[in-house]
């Protein structure tokens, strides 16, 4: 399958890693199977990731940052801190494991790769930045306490 014009090529191969996952599974994907599935050279993949951890770290980094983004949005709206905290809380334990992306980092999980990164400064920083927002109207609000 060819790639998309004008998306950057890095998308392209973190999209085409998960195609990959679909058909072939985390563990018997290959960094062959994703040039092959984004028609690129396993160089070029080699260009923009050193090797298949880091490919695979790279769709758990996307995946977060989307799931991420996605709960910053949905409840972007919410007037509180606590009403903010509370309906992102009932949402991950209710409509996580139904998506897509949860039963990518499950199989991510099975492989035992992804995670670590998962919970790095760079794994945490798509949370910190969807709590911000609210953190800072009710920091605004004066609705926490004092050294919060």
């Amino acid at each position: 399958m060819g790639t998309a014009p004008g998306l950057d090529r890095r998308e392209q191969l973190l999209d085409a890693v998960e195609r990959c996952f679909e058909r072939f599974g985390v563990e018997k994907t290959t960094l062959g199977d994703v040039a092959a599935e984004c028609g690129v050279s396993r160089q070029t993949v080699y260009r923009y990731f050193r090797d298949r951890d880091a490919l695979f770290n790279g769709v758990v980094l996307r995946t977060v940052e989307r799931d991420w983004h996605g709960v910053g949005e949905r409840f972007a709206h919410l007037p509180g801190l606590r009403e903010w905290l509370q309906h992102t809380v009932s949402y991950a334990l209710e409509a996580f494991p139904r998506q897509r992306s949860h039963a990518l980092m499950q199989q991510l999980r099975a492989y035992d790769t992804g995670m670590a990164v998962a919970l790095s400064d760079a794994g945490l920083a798509p949370a910190v930045r969807a709590m911000q927002r609210q953190y800072q109207a009710a920091s605004a609000a004066g609705q926490l306490a004092p050294g919060a």
